[in-house]
Formats: C-alpha cells, structure tokens, sequence
C-alpha cells in the first residue's frame, strides 16, 4: 500500500489522488470515487527482455507470458488496464 493512501486509511489525510491499484490493496478501508474519462490519468508501463544477457530465453518467455491472456486477467484483477494495441 502506498504511503498516500494510508494517509487516508489512517485519519491523516480526508482524500487523496491515488491510482486504483493502490485503493484497492486498502480493500474496505478507504472508499474510491471513479473520475470521469476526461480526468483518468494514463500510466504506461514497458517491458522489453534485453538483447545481451544470460537469460535472454528466460527474459522473453517472461515477456510473452506477460502479456499473454492468463497474465492479462490476473492483472485486470488488480485493476491494470489493458496494454494498448502494438
């Protein structure tokens, strides 16, 4: 949980901006408020396996698994938006 939102969890603070992600590991302790589409903020996140290295194997079968359906859904759990088309 990030320091923000324990702010609120803890009586510190009366509301903050934080990611759904980070509402969602305080469960029932703090209550999110959804933001209209205009005001969503939009956080990208890369992942690339490297092009030298020991792992390259490992680094893209890792890569491929994240980004497969399995992995998609676990993260759609979580509150992860989908990636965007390639």
């Amino acid at each position: 949980m990030t320091g923000v939102v324990q702010k609120v969890q803890f009586d510190k603070a009366d509301a903050v901006f934080a990611y759904l992600t980070d509402a969602k590991s305080a469960a029932s302790a703090v209550t999110s408020i959804p933001l209209p589409a205009a005001a969503q903020a939009v956080a990208t996140y890369s992942i690339a396996s490297v092009t030298a290295g020991a792992h390259q194997t490992d680094a893209r079968l890792f890569v491929a698994f994240v980004m497969s359906p399995a992995a998609q859904t676990v993260l759609a759990s979580l509150a992860f938006g989908s990636p965007p088309p390639s």
